[in-house]
C-alpha cells in the first residue's frame, strides 16, 4: 500500500471519526497496482478489481470459480450498499494458470487498512481460512 493511501485513511479519521462507516481501504502489500505480484512471491491478487478481467481472458467477469462478495470486491461493494454488510476482508485468488484459471493455487484475505494478513499458524498457507485480519498498529 502507498504511504498517499495511508495517509488518505488517516486524514479521514481526523476528520470524521466515523468515517469507517462508509469507507473501506483494502491493503494487499505485494500487489502491482491491482495486477500481478513478483514471480518470487506468487501473492493472491486476483478480486475482481478494475481492469483485472481483462488480463484472464476475454471471457472473464468476477472472480473464475468464485462469484460472490467474499472475492468479488464489486460484488462486495453491492452487498454494502444494498444490504449494509460492510467487506471484513474480500479473499484474493492466485490461479496455478492464470489462463485457464481453472485450479487455486492459493488465496488469502486482503484486510481493510488498519489490518493485515497475519497466518494463523493453523492449516494449509494456501487457504484463506489459515489467515486472519489483525491490527497493523
Amino acid at each position: 500500500m502507498t504511504s498517499t493511501a495511508s495517509s488518505w485513511y488517516q486524514a479521514c479519521s481526523k476528520h470524521s471519526p466515523n468515517h469507517h462507516t462508509n469507507t473501506r481501504l483494502i491493503t494487499n502489500m505485494p500487489i502491482r497496482h491491482c495486477v500481478g505480484t513478483p514471480p518470487n512471491m506468487n501473492a493472491p491478487w486476483y478480486f475482481a478489481g478494475a481492469n483485472q478481467a481483462s488480463l484472464l481472458g476475454d471471457n472473464v467477469h468476477s472472480v473464475p470459480g468464485f462469484s460472490d462478495a467474499q472475492h468479488d470486491v464489486l460484488l462486495a461493494m453491492v452487498a454494502w450498499v444494498e444490504n449494509g454488510t460492510a467487506p471484513a476482508h474480500i479473499i484474493g485468488t492466485k490461479y496455478e494458470n492464470e489462463t485457464f484459471h481453472d485450479t487455486v493455487a492459493r488465496q488469502r484475505p486482503l484486510c481493510m487498512y488498519p489490518q493485515q494478513a497475519k497466518y494463523s499458524g493453523k492449516g494449509d498457507v494456501n487457504e484463506a481460512a489459515s489467515w486472519e485480519c489483525t491490527d497493523l498498529y
